[in-house]
Formats: structure tokens, C-alpha cells, sequence
């Protein structure tokens, strides 16, 4: 069942020609490891645009309540998150349906290839390739109006980079960790946590600031979910490929299982979730398509130079 919102459809971005060294990025990084050409139908584009316009609803649905309920809904929920439901009195119904949501194994998912993904993800030293890859994945982001908008609104500007890229890092180091996305597990705790924040990020949005869902989509939308993801994983493969690194084919499935499920406990629809390391390279390639706005302001440059 789709726990997803829908709001007012965005117009399509064109994605234009520069910058230069943007495009090379996808060109060494993506292109020999999506499969086929880096080329979108209109079609795909036209599926694609459509998640632009949708956000997590069970994150949203919490986030309101805490906002507007009494005293110690936060203190609830993350009690509910490192103890589960029986341990609070008289648990809200929108904290009980984003936990058993978070709880609920999807039909599609392997367990142990989860696992054997994180170990595949273990070996790649995390402050080198995995430091690149993320602060890839921030460049990249900084071109989208719809992400550099909400990550300044959140307070990370220029001056708050270095702790951003720290955070992420944390987070991935959370994942990648033996049995990380079990129940109870750091990587699981924080995936939810993550979430949330996202529902409150999005409340503070439409409350507080000009936020136009005509120009910019909905706030933090599941569209570019798949890509924050991959920055951490497909990236990092892809980067050390393109320097004589070598992956079995097991392993690539592997570790896009271990994506995949990451992707679920952020809230991510599962159509939109690839599931081969070739989709998500391709989910990579089709976000920044599609959301990169290029827009050369202030706020723009600001974020790109950090």
C-alpha cells in the first residue's frame, strides 16, 4: 500500500548542456555502467516528473502530530523506535503506522543479500571513495532549486557543509554496519530518524517560508530519494570500477538489494525503487535530468561553492 502523498504536478526541467565538468561527471562516472545509453524517452521522463510531486505521507502525518500535539511526541517516538510500540502508553495512530510501516518486510525483499551487500560496502574505505562519492552526490544536489532550497532553509548553507557531509557519513557508516538495517539496529534507528526529520523539514517549509510547489515540486519529494541513496552506493562502486576495481555481478546485485531496502525504510515508493545496479545507475542519471536546475542565483552558487 502506497504511503506516499501526491501534490500539484511540476512543469518538466529541461536539463541543459553545462555546466562542463557536471556533464563530464555522468559521462565517466554513470554512463559505462548503466546498461544502454544515458538516453530518456519521453515516457520515462513524463513517469519520472510525476514523483516530484510526491512526499512521504506517514512522515508527514507524524511530523504534524509532534508539531501540534502535546508535549514529548519526539520523546514517544523515538522510545517507540529503540523499544517498540508496547514500550509507550496509548502510542498516537500516526507514530503506530509509521512504525509498523517501518516494521513491515516487503514481499520483494532478501534478507541475506541485504547483508552480503553491507559487506561488500564494508570494504570500500569510507573516507576516501566513499567521501568522493558522497560529496558527488552533494554537488549534484546543489543544482537542484528543489534540495539546495530546503537544505538552506535547514540551515545548511556554505558554513555548514563540513557538518552535512560529516552527518551523511555517519549516516552511511550506520547502514554499511553488520546487521545495520535490522530492527533496533544503528542503521535502521537512524534511516527512521532521517525520515522524520524529512516530515518536519517539509512542515517548516510550507509553514515558514514562499516555498512554491509550482516551481520547486513538493519540499524533499521522493524523486530525488534514489539518487541521495546511490551518492553512498552506486556512486562509490562506479568511481572505483573507473580505476580497475571489480565487482562480480553477484556483488552489484547485492549491494542495489542492500540500496533497495534502504531506500524502503526512507519512505521511498517501491516503484520507484531500482532494483539492479544498472537501474540505479540510471535512477542516478534521470534525477539529475531531471531535477538540476542550473539556475546561475545567488543561492545557487552559493551552495555549489561549498
Amino acid at each position: 500500500m502506497s504511503t506516499a502523498t501526491t501534490h500539484e504536478s511540476l512543469p518538466p526541467v529541461p536539463f541543459p548542456a553545462e555546466p562542463e565538468l557536471y556533464q563530464h561527471f555522468f559521462e565517466t562516472i554513470l554512463n559505462p555502467f548503466s546498461g544502454s545509453p544515458l538516453k530518456t524517452s519521453s515516457e520515462e521522463c513524463e513517469w519520472y516528473d510525476r514523483f516530484q510531486s510526491v512526499t512521504d505521507s506517514l512522515a508527514d502525518n507524524l511530523a504534524a502530530a509532534i508539531l501540534g500535539g502535546p508535549p514529548g511526541g519526539f520523546q514517544r517516538f523515538d522510545l517507540a523506535l529503540r523499544q517498540g510500540l508496547d514500550a509507550v502508553d496509548d502510542p498516537p495512530p500516526q507514530l503506530v503506522a509509521f512504525i509498523r510501516d517501518a516494521e513491515a518486510t516487503p514481499s520483494w525483499l532478501d534478507r541475506a543479500a541485504v547483508e552480503r551487500g553491507a559487506t561488500v560496502m564494508r570494504r570500500i574505505p569510507l573516507l576516501s571513495a566513499g567521501l568522493a562519492a558522497i560529496s558527488l552526490g552533494f554537488y549534484g544536489a546543489y543544482w537542484s532549486a528543489n534540495a539546495n532550497r530546503a537544505l538552506s532553509f535547514n540551515g545548511s548553507t556554505s558554513e555548514a557543509a563540513e557538518r552535512r557531509l560529516v552527518e551523511s557519513m555517519q549516516y552511511f557508516g550506520n547502514i554499511y554496519g553488520a546487521g545495520g538495517l535490522e530492527r533496533f539496529a544503528p542503521g535502521f534507528i537512524t534511516s527512521c530518524r532521517v525520515r522524520l526529520i524529512h516530515g518536519f523539514v517539509r512542515a517548516r517549509l510550507r509553514e515558514k517560508s514562499d516555498w512554491d510547489d509550482n516551481v520547486y515540486g513538493a519540499p524533499i519529494p521522493a524523486a530525488l530519494q534514489p539518487a541521495a541513496m546511490a551518492s553512498g552506493t552506486t556512486v562509490s562502486l562506479n568511481v572505483l570500477m573507473r580505476f580497475g576495481a571489480r565487482f562480480t555481478e553477484a556483488e552489484l546485485a547485492d549491494v542495489a538489494e542492500f540500496t533497495a531496502y534502504a531506500l524502503r525504510l526512507m519512505g521511498t515508493p517501491d516503484e520507484l525503487i531500482p532494483r539492479t545496479h544498472s537501474e540505479l545507475t540510471r535512477s542516478l542519471w534521470l534525477c539529475y535530468q531531471r531535477s538540476a536546475s542550473f539556475v546561475d542565483d545567488d543561492l545557487t552558487r552559493k551552495m555549489v561553492d561549498s
